[in-house]
């Protein structure tokens, strides 16, 4: 597969507005894939995104059925649990002057504050970033 243009990403983006104002329920992380469950409407819903280096993607999915996911327990896959289960997506944005990268911001409330999701989809630059209560960690070292 070919990696995601800067259109495809805005598009992308466009798209996911969808999932604003859902609960974030559930994260698997199996390299290289990472799921996002969202509930929303009685559903849960998956996001994933394939962190293959050469073209890495992002997918849709109804459920995990078919899917045979190892969980592997990386820091930033626990920080994801500790600091964003249960919390809404409050906006989807993908920034021109960033490139291929997706950030969702999750709502605030009074506990935890804002909490923010950044997904570079670079071809040999894909990476996750976290950050949360001045907090920050990537799956990959920063370039």
């Amino acid at each position: 597969m070919k990696a995601l243009s800067v259109a495809e990403m805005q598009n992308l983006a466009l798209e996911l507005k969808t999932l604003e104002g859902a609960r974030l329920q559930e994260i698997r992380f199996s390299p290289p894939l990472l799921f996002l469950g969202f509930f929303i409407s009685g559903d849960l819903r998956w996001l994933g995104f394939d962190l293959n280096p050469v073209s890495p993607q992002v997918l849709g999915l109804e459920n995990l059925a078919g899917l045979q996911l190892k969980d592997e327990k990386k820091p930033v896959v626990l920080f994801l649990r500790a600091h964003f289960v249960d919390l809404r997506l409050a906006e989807v944005v993908a920034p021109l002057e960033l490139g291929r990268v997706l950030i969702f911001k999750f709502g605030s409330d009074t506990s935890r504050g804002q909490s923010e999701l950044e997904v570079r989809l670079f071809p040999r630059g894909q990476n996750v970033l976290v950050r949360a209560q001045g907090k920050e960690l990537a799956l990959a070292k920063p370039l």
